[in-house]
């Protein structure tokens, strides 16, 4: 078993509950609790996360990140694989076309929340 590390994940807050923050939080229904282990849905490759809180913060920035947004301090096991992809794996982006400081993992659990500016 992976050991777990500290990390950050960015996330859309709907409805005072936490979603990925890409995606269609309807269709994906990839929810995060605090304290609770989120894996990938089935079919999904691994989940990402930042290994720093500034390329948290970078990523959050990013005007097209529209909505309530938060960072979480969490923990995660680091996946081997090297892409993001969804369903049959016809739509994934492999991890040198993700934002600065992305971490790929197969398991995360969100602690503590570090920054709540929507």
């Amino acid at each position: 078993m992976s050991a777990w590390k500290n990390g950050f994940k960015v996330v859309r807050c709907v409805n005072r509950r936490y979603f990925s923050a890409i995606g269609n939080y309807n269709q994906s229904n990839l929810r995060y609790q605090i304290g609770k282990e989120t894996k990938p849905l089935p079919k999904c490759g691994p989940l990402a996360i930042f290994a720093t809180l500034k390329d948290a913060e970078d990523f959050k920035s990013n005007p097209m990140r529209a909505g309530c947004t938060r960072i979480f301090r969490c923990w995660y096991t680091k996946s081997r694989q090297s892409c993001l992809f969804v369903g049959d794996g016809c739509h994934h982006l492999v991890a040198a076309s993700l934002p600065q400081g992305t971490v790929l993992a197969t398991r995360v659990i969100i602690v503590e929340e570090v920054s709540n500016h929507v």
